[in-house]
């Protein structure tokens, strides 16, 4: 101690100790002692002046009701408390971790952990800086902010090194950049990668309709970005649709290191997919491009208002989204028109463009309510209509106003 830390005067020493103790069993360190050794490095530590941060130790076993499970409980509370009495700040890393891990089995498979069930992955090693940075008063902007810059900084590295993301599957050409067809999952998925990328991996994520009106994409990567797609079917933005884009976000995020906020764009029908995607995942949007979006499936496929409807479709998003009749459709709750709140809270900007003439999605039914009831919520959206345009095309002729908006909004 005196000559590794104390002799090195550092400002502060963070303390963390227990995990093999415990897991050694039977050889491990009875709690009676491990309060004295520790008490007694937190003690001449800072009494050299040495500012200290206990953190509580990270494992949990997959059985909770074990010993060992017992035992290292122990040693956690006495590791709060003993940060409590001597005014030390405590990262609480066990319960970040048991947080994270509470829904996932088996843990070896988990989000944070490596394949021996015990060590940390680095997603689990961002999770413990996190926990640092947070036991030093950091709100969760400022630990995203830092995580961000962190990220930046690695990728500048990484490019500096030559080293660029290698996606796998076939290489394609797709309008002269180079697009990788691989399976997520099971399903389907897309990955075009520009030719030079910008820091921090922005890119965009097309919801429906891949090869339909490329032209915001194309400026897109044209400008450093990179576009993302997964092929859930024609199944409406359904919860079992959304569960596969947990998936392939998770794989983006953290195997390709994309960044962590891509714009959402949702075409027509695809407006399903992208709002109720980024209500359930607000602090994972950098904003929403809506092209003649769909926001209430009573317009459309209902045509229950000045809509065309689409029967057949109708029939299919009852049976996607498993409503017991029609009457439960017509009370449903959650349509992004109904669902605002947290996009609004988590300041997500939004950009629709739509035709005024739409008849089959029309503007009045989705993207003015849309509207209305975001500024009511204290959101920012912004509204391109194309006068005497249908439903049909898509875009603008010009695509740079969209594609200004994304760049700035989510080109981190």
């Amino acid at each position: 101690l005196e000559k590794d830390v104390i002799g090195k005067q550092p400002a502060w020493m963070a303390l963390s100790c227990g995990v093999n103790d415990v897991a050694h069993g039977a050889a491990g360190i009875p709690l009676d002692k491990y309060r004295e050794n520790v008490t007694q490095i937190e003690d001449r530590t800072q009494k050299a002046g040495i500012r200290v941060m206990i953190m509580t130790a990270t494992m949990i076993f997959e059985d909770r009701e074990n010993e060992s499970n017992k035992k290292l409980a122990g040693y956690n509370d006495f590791l709060r408390q003993l940060a409590k009495d001597k005014g030390c700040l405590l990262a609480d890393l066990n319960a970040d971790m048991q947080a994270i891990v509470k829904a996932t089995r088996p843990l070896k498979a988990g989000p944070i952990l490596t394949v021996d069930g015990v060590h940390m992955n680095p997603s689990g090693n961002v999770m413990m800086a996190k926990g640092v940075l947070k036991a030093f008063g950091l709100n969760a902007l400022q630990i995203e902010t830092a995580h961000d810059a962190w990220g930046t900084k690695m990728l500048a590295a990484e490019e500096g090194a030559g080293d660029r993301i290698r996606f796998p599957g076939p290489k394609t050409d797709y309008h002269g950049f180079d697009r990788h067809d691989f399976t997520v999952e099971g399903r389907k998925a897309i990955v075009v990668v520009p030719k030079k990328e910008l820091p921090g991996r922005p890119w965009i994520w097309r919801a429906e309709f891949f090869y339909s009106f490329p032209g915001v994409d194309l400026a897109l990567l044209e400008k450093g970005f990179h576009l993302g797609f997964i092929s859930v079917g024609n199944t409406y933005g359904s919860p079992d649709a959304l569960a596969h884009w947990d998936v392939f976000y998770r794989e983006m995020t953290q195997k390709y290191r994309l960044s962590k906020k891509p714009a959402l764009e949702g075409l027509s029908r695809g407006g399903l997919y992208i709002y109720n995607w980024a209500a359930g995942n607000p602090d994972k949007v950098g904003c929403l491009y809506g092209d003649a979006p769909v926001c209430d499936i009573k317009s459309w496929p209902g045509g229950k208002g000045k809509g065309l409807g689409s029967t057949s479709d109708w029939e299919a998003l009852l049976k996607y989204y498993r409503f017991a009749s029609e009457q439960e459709s017509l009370d449903y709750k959650s349509n992004p028109i109904d669902n605002l709140a947290p996009l609004a809270a988590a300041g997500i900007p939004i950009i629709h463009v739509y035709g005024d003439a739409d008849e089959v999605v029309p503007w009045q039914e989705n993207t003015l309510i849309v509207k209305e009831r975001y500024v009511k919520l204290g959101g920012h959206i912004t509204l391109i209509p194309k006068p005497g345009v249908g439903h049909h095309p898509h875009g603008l002729p010009d695509p740079m106003p969209i594609v200004d908006f994304i760049v700035e909004k989510a080109g981190r």
